[in-house]
């Protein structure tokens, strides 16, 4: 069984903190156990697809009050979160590598790291009501499920990929290619014990 929350913000970096807390009401309203951590990393995860689709999928901050983002949350009897957030751009997100003297360009890394999965599609249902193009999505598990041991991110074919011991000294993974609509990264979490 799934139940959902959706909502419309402003595509404008102002209203995503509105929408950080929101979300975490959404979920007490779905009634989802979670601790701190799961709790932070869905904001971190609705606040960077969130800034993304102001960035890349609307052009910017937007004045129109016209222009809007829609993003929702689902929740799963089998311990899932789905937080996923719609634009008007049909260009694919990138996960790229931003190298040490960037200032930005980590924030899907990172979720890829936190989350148990990362993805997106063409939105199939755009109903004109808002333009609506891709959705980016990611989930994360939740109350007394415990997580998986692999966790799997759809990255487009032409993102850039720094090699995997680049990314292995970053954030402790092991990293491997593998076929998947251009390409997925897979990661085995290294055993804590």
């Amino acid at each position: 069984m799934r139940t959902t929350e959706t909502r419309k913000i402003a595509a404008r970096y102002a209203a995503i903190g509105t929408a950080r807390r929101q979300i975490i009401r959404d979920l007490r309203d779905l009634k989802v156990e979670f601790d701190e951590t799961t709790e932070a990393d869905v904001q971190f995860g609705l606040t960077e697809l969130l800034s993304n689709a102001v960035t890349y999928g609307c052009g910017g901050d937007s004045t129109s009050p016209d222009l809007r983002i829609s993003y929702g949350v689902e929740a799963y009897d089998n311990g899932r979160v789905r937080v996923w957030v719609a634009d008007p751009s049909p260009t694919m997100p990138q996960i790229i590598y931003a190298g040490t003297e960037a200032c930005g360009g980590r924030g899907l890394a990172v979720l890829s790291v936190l989350a148990e999965a990362l993805d997106w599609y063409p939105d199939p249902c755009d109903s004109g009501e808002l333009p609506r193009a891709k959705i980016v999505w990611f989930e994360v598990t939740v109350g007394p499920v415990a997580a998986p041991a692999h966790k799997a991110i759809a990255v487009p074919s032409n993102t850039i990929q720094p090699p995997p011991a680049v990314l292995t000294d970053l954030v402790g993974l092991d990293l491997s290619v593998r076929p998947r609509q251009g390409f997925a990264l897979s990661r085995h979490l290294r055993s804590a014990a």
